[in-house]
């Protein structure tokens, strides 16, 4: 098959479906806007200054009058915005994410 383009994309690595729905992200106070989220993580749409990959820090989460803690991690953090990795969730966390997944007729 002579001149048959072959396109070779990267594998997608994410073990959770990312969402674009509305979700709060508090850290030390301050709100910061995530640009997509799952059970998993979060994108969010600032550099945490002074902080790099590998740290770790407690966030909160809330989206539709639900809220809950949880650890991250630091996996990015420039270019793009930064990009933690959930290592622990509350119950009230996973709840919180869970529910806003689950929400029906609301922007993905």
């Amino acid at each position: 098959m002579l001149g048959q383009i072959i396109r070779m994309e990267r594998p997608n690595r994410r073990r959770n479906q990312r969402s674009h729905r509305p979700l709060e992200v508090l850290i030390d106070g301050v709100e910061v806007a995530a640009v997509d989220w799952s059970l998993g993580g979060v994108r969010l749409d600032a550099s945490l200054l002074g902080l790099k990959p590998g740290d770790s820090l407690s966030v909160e989460i809330s989206a539709a009058g639900r809220s809950g803690m949880a650890m991250a991690e630091i996996l990015e953090s420039e270019g793009r915005g930064t990009v933690l990795r959930f290592t622990s969730l509350t119950n009230d966390a996973f709840e919180t994410l869970e529910g806003a997944l689950m929400r029906r007729g609301e922007q993905r």
